[in-house]
């Protein structure tokens, strides 16, 4: 990859491709794989990570799975923790079994946020809509939630 596209997909005035990321794999450029899996969407990302997995024992491929292992989509988290998981240290399962708690917990959280419990769907035709929005609004004002 030149510098005039690492630029271009830097900045997203292109997007890196699954055939990219391919053409990148099957020519063996761990670089400009971290690259995608650092910049890419989570298609590319979960991709780079199948491209990656045999060269796990690079201290740069390794680093990028660790900083996966937090991602945001956790279908790319979990590859990540599968890729790691076989060859990890004591130190890292423990990193690994933090995450996969915290990711437990903000579950639960927000399972119970009830955020919709306060909106009564009743048909209320009959009003105009000004006078059924500010009917809600001053249903949450009243239940202490805000609207946004």
């Amino acid at each position: 990859m030149t510098f005039l596209e690492r630029l271009l997909y830097k900045h997203k005035l292109r997007n890196i491709t699954e055939k990219d990321v391919s053409k990148w794999g099957q020519q063996g450029n761990a670089d400009d794989l971290i690259f995608a899996a650092e910049h890419g969407m989570f298609n590319i990302r979960l991709k780079c990570i199948e491209l990656l997995a045999p060269k796990k024992k690079e201290e740069k491929v390794k680093q990028l799975l660790i900083s996966m292992i937090k991602d945001d989509v956790e279908i790319v988290a979990n590859a990540a923790i599968n890729e790691l998981r076989p060859s990890a240290s004591s130190e890292l399962i423990e990193k690994i079994n933090k995450v996969l708690q915290e990711r437990e917990a903000q579950k639960k959280k927000v399972a119970k946020m009830s955020y919709l419990s306060n909106l009564s769907f009743e048909d209320n035709r009959s009003s105009p809509p000004r006078d059924r929005l500010m009917d809600r609004l001053h249903q949450q004002q009243n239940s202490n939630n805000l609207p946004y």
